[in-house]
């Protein structure tokens, strides 16, 4: 491989949109490539957008709603938006791989309202996700734009005495 090959791969992998995943809720596939590995730190640049609104009607218990699949281990800042229809309370926490490593938050209302957490230990291939509930029985959830951000740096390679 020339040097050449090796700076198309790294620029491609940092100018695509989505260049860290894939988002596996909506079907939609990102473009993955690049030979080194890549390290997430937290920040408002947008990496992964799952904007669509995805509803939760009925149950109490905590239900998987969205996921991204990532590419790139560190600490991601997720946004969310939740409302309940009817005007309720309804809770959405942040789970990697199926796990509750969030902060449960809870939005009272009809109008969306956003929340923002860092989430550091993310692995290579991890599943983000944002799981929901109701706050009572019988009524609709809503969750949108489940986006992953952060700064991407890749690691280059390593130097070495010949």
């Amino acid at each position: 491989m020339k040097p050449s090959d090796i700076w198309g791969v790294l620029v491609a992998s940092l100018t695509t949109g989505g260049s860290v995943g894939k988002l596996v809720a909506d079907d939609i596939d990102a473009p993955i490539s690049g030979a080194f590995p890549r390290i997430v730190s937290p920040s408002d640049d947008l990496l992964l957008a799952n904007n669509s609104v995805k509803t939760h009607t009925g149950d109490v218990i905590l239900t998987k709603k969205k996921e991204s699949w990532v590419i790139a281990g560190g600490t991601y800042r997720i946004t969310y938006e939740l409302k309940c229809a009817t005007g309720n309370a309804v809770d959405g926490k942040i789970c990697v791989n199926d796990v509750e490593v969030g902060t449960k938050r809870d939005s009272v209302g009809s109008d969306w309202t956003e929340f923002t957490e860092d989430i550091s230990g993310i692995n290579v291939a991890d599943l983000i996700q944002i799981w929901l509930q109701c706050g009572t029985a019988g009524f609709t959830a809503e969750v949108r734009n489940f986006h992953l951000k952060g700064t991407v740096v890749n690691v280059v390679g390593e130097g070495r005495d010949p």
